[in-house]
């Protein structure tokens, strides 16, 4: 018998912790599919870090990592006026490309953004 045989599956749709409040739950809220979640990137992009992504989309060079600073700036400017078809993984992408090249020395960076910035507190309140 190899090992892949041996391994024994057991599916359950009831987690313990459901069982565990079963009495305190509704059927309806115990039996409802299971939904993923999302964090809040765009409210966040459009308020605790705006500055912070708009200083790396506006001030660095993206040149030096391949990218051409109007195309960057036209994407940035697109979301900022929420044009439809420009949700906010275009300028994340592009805000996470340029500022980990920056980080690791791969693009110029002016010295503050260089250095990982501390202190940003996120919220997931809409």
């Amino acid at each position: 018998m190899s090992r892949h045989d041996q391994l024994v599956f057991i599916v359950d749709d009831d987690p313990p912790i459901c069982e565990a409040v079963r009495d305190l739950l509704s059927p309806e809220t115990i039996d409802r599919p299971k939904r993923g979640f999302t964090l809040p990137f765009e409210t966040w992009m459009r308020n605790e870090m705006f500055s912070e992504v708009d200083s790396v989309l506006t001030g660095l060079r993206p040149e030096s990592v391949g990218l051409h600073r109007s195309a960057v700036g036209h994407v940035w400017s697109q979301f900022q006026r929420r044009k439809p078809g420009v949700n906010w993984s275009r300028p994340w992408a592009l805000y996470t490309l340029i500022r980990w090249a920056a980080q690791n020395g791969l693009a110029e960076a002016p010295r503050d953004i260089a250095s990982a910035r501390r202190g940003m507190t996120l919220s997931a309140a809409g």
